[in-house]
């Protein structure tokens, strides 16, 4: 995702989440049985009741794409772990998306200023393999 301004998002009783237009933003979540209802609520318009954290942020951030892969078991605590094992690429906003787990700092990651989309992508792809899935990736950017 990436901001369209900067912004000061109040995120539930996480707090506030600053997002800026020169950063782009990772989240990891999970949709057991339910993916295509779960991206759907998330590219619909923003006017919908706001349940979880990646919610807030929706309002104030565009999605550029959306990384996916089939499971029966949830993956996204090895997923972020993977994310975050990335040094001097992605920043943990910590608390964001993940509180029913006490393993990861985030569900949420703040990519480092001058990485590229193309290389974001590598690196979160590679975070997907590395946790066993074939990922797949649907790019909505109007580049």
């Amino acid at each position: 995702m990436f901001a369209r301004r900067p912004a000061s998002i109040e995120v539930g009783k996480l707090g506030t989440v600053k997002v800026s237009p020169d950063r782009s933003y990772i989240y990891v979540g999970s949709a057991l049985n339910g993916l295509a209802r779960r991206i759907g609520r998330y590219l619909a318009a923003p006017a919908k009741k706001k349940h979880w954290h990646v919610d807030y942020l929706l309002e104030h951030l565009d999605i550029r794409a959306i990384y996916l892969a089939i499971t029966n078991t949830r993956k996204e605590c090895e997923i972020s772990m993977a994310l975050n094992a990335i040094g001097g690429h992605f920043t943990p906003i910590m608390g964001f998306g993940n509180s029913d787990c006490d393993t990861c700092p985030s569900h949420l990651y703040e990519a480092i200023v001058g990485d590229e989309p193309d290389a974001l992508d590598k690196m979160v792809l590679a975070a997907f393999r590395g946790a066993g899935l074939q990922p797949s990736m649907v790019n909505l950017a109007n580049d």
